[in-house]
């Protein structure tokens, strides 16, 4: 492996935090951004208070745990901060397996959210 390829993998526990960061600031502004593919929306995409305020929950959550990624020191503390993020995702493919309208939606709800903390917990072999 090359050193630049080496100095690359070595940041993707921050590169995925930064983007858990940037994609649920965008969830907190707009609920619609996550409420809509994981089929949490009326028919006609009607977000409602009751949904609004927990996808905003779970992108403040969201936020915490990407940021943790992004300042943590290497080893235990960015690993740990891993390790919250993979148990967030988790979390929340729970979720989706039992809020999920129909099975189409459910499978990729589901699926985003263990491939994302697939990836991240992928990143903690090179947190140091």
């Amino acid at each position: 492996m090359t050193s630049t390829t080496s100095s690359l993998l070595t940041r993707a526990p921050r590169v995925l935090g930064a983007l858990t960061v940037a994609y649920s600031a965008v969830v907190l502004a707009s609920p619609r951004t996550l409420a809509a593919p994981a089929g949490l929306t009326s028919d006609s995409g009607f977000v409602s208070p009751s949904v609004a305020t927990a996808v905003r929950g779970l992108a403040l959550r969201d936020i915490a745990s990407g940021a943790a990624m992004v300042v943590a020191r290497r080893g235990t503390p960015l690993r740990t901060a891993i390790g919250v993020r993979v148990a967030s995702d988790l979390g929340d493919a729970a979720l989706f397996a039992v809020a999920a309208p129909d099975a189409a939606t459910r499978a990729k709800a589901v699926a985003v959210a263990l491939g994302w903390g697939a990836l991240c917990a992928a990143s903690a072999r090179v947190a140091g």
